[in-house]
């Protein structure tokens, strides 16, 4: 048995994900899901009861303050402790001889305290949605979580990552079992699904090329210094930053107060929609553009991907594209056929092939074979106490 502990707030993702254990995984899973509010609560016990699942236990946020002794220990950190990391740990302990597997870095600084002293005899974490560098950076303030992390970290009996390069900085931390997987969606029937009836539309010659660029407020580092390199070209182009699920006010007004004060043509894309609605509203689009080095966006990737866009990428994102044999070119690349006067969009063969390569590299029955040999292994080093 597997407890596959996810953090419910990300509704739009955990349901997929839970989607793909239930249809194709042929491990027995037991499902934790955490901090959710009452609204997420309903939507999750109907998500089971649809799918006849039983086998789950829900754990929700709580307004009370927490006792004295657990507040101080937020003081090394700004993210506060709740009760329902409580909650999560009390659950959690009456399983410390199972195998556990945190989906996503959320683990608050109760949890990593208790992994790093050993407490959970089998522990495994997937690294999904942020870089390796992120959940473990090698120069941040507090110098006392980061040890903490550290420990929590090597006493972890499994690491999984989405791509090369977060697979590659893990292995400095840690040397035991690290492994590939691949993305859980079923990417195929959701693009189906949601483009049933519409077309995708293609870019028509004398219009502004349409750019949606990064993937969320994480990437809003990089948007400020992208619309500098756009700036000389900012006539020939409609750009939509992406701002869903995390942002902040102060960096969306500086990129803001930038691109009036340069008359550029724009939208901030702030609203978190349906998958439905976010494929459609994705089809739009001439041009997918990231400019982070480091892992973020892989679902954004793959919908230009499966839609047909061109792709400008950098960084880890742009590497793990790369190698994976589809065609790629950098956020630099994009900026001189601008400069150049020069076509920027792919050649169709190259989109076609692209196209195929990905409903290939994606099919759920060859990702549901890789990621059980790895469950298994973990199910087999628990009950070999390893």
């Amino acid at each position: 048995m597997i407890y596959d502990v996810f953090n419910g707030k990300l509704t739009f993702h955990v349901k997929r994900m839970l989607d793909f254990f239930i249809e194709y995984s042929q491990v027995n899973h037991y499902f934790v899901i955490y901090a959710t509010d009452d609204s997420c609560r309903d939507e999750y016990v109907k998500f089971f009861a649809d799918r006849g699942q039983t086998n789950y236990h829900i754990i929700s946020q709580k307004k009370q303050k927490l006792p004295l002794f657990f507040r101080l220990l937020t003081i090394f950190k700004k993210e506060q402790l709740s009760l329902e990391d409580i909650d999560l740990l009390c659950f959690l302990s009456k399983h410390r001889n199972d195998s556990i597997l945190f989906h996503g870095c959320f683990f608050s600084n109760l949890v990593a305290f208790a992994i790093a002293l050993g407490y959970f005899r089998h522990i495994s974490w997937g690294c999904w949605g942020t870089s390796a560098e992120n959940c473990f950076p090698e120069k941040i303030k507090d110098k006392i979580l980061q040890k903490i992390n550290l420990f929590a970290y090597r006493k972890m009996d499994v690491i999984l990552t989405l791509m090369q390069g977060d697979f590659e900085d893990l292995k400095k931390y840690h040397r035991r079992n690290n492994y590939l997987v691949s993305y859980v969606v079923d990417f195929a029937k959701e693009i189906s699904h949601a483009m049933h009836g519409c077309a995708v539309k293609n870019y028509q010659d004398g219009t502004p090329v349409k750019v949606l660029i990064g993937n969320s407020g994480h990437c809003r580092r990089s948007y400020l210094s992208i619309s500098k390199q756009l700036e000389p070209y900012r006539h020939k182009l409609d750009l939509c930053f992406m701002y869903n699920y995390t942002a902040s006010n102060d960096r969306a007004q500086q990129l803001t107060s930038y691109l009036d004060a340069h008359h550029f043509h724009y939208t901030i894309w702030d609203k978190v929609v349906s998958i439905d609605e976010y494929i459609r509203m994705f089809s739009v689009f001439d041009v997918y553009l990231c400019g982070e080095d480091k892992q973020t966006g892989l679902g954004a990737i793959a919908y230009a991907q499966a839609l047909g866009k061109s792709i400008y990428l950098c960084g880890y994102n742009y590497d793990w594209i790369k190698g994976r044999g589809y065609y790629v070119e950098t956020v630099e690349q994009f900026v001189q056929h601008l400069q150049n006067a020069e076509t920027w969009m792919f050649p169709a063969s190259k989109l076609l092939e692209n196209k195929e390569l990905f409903y290939r590299l994606t099919s759920m029955e060859a990702n549901a074979r890789r990621w059980d040999d790895v469950l298994h292994m973990m199910e087999v080093m628990n009950d070999r106490g390893e």
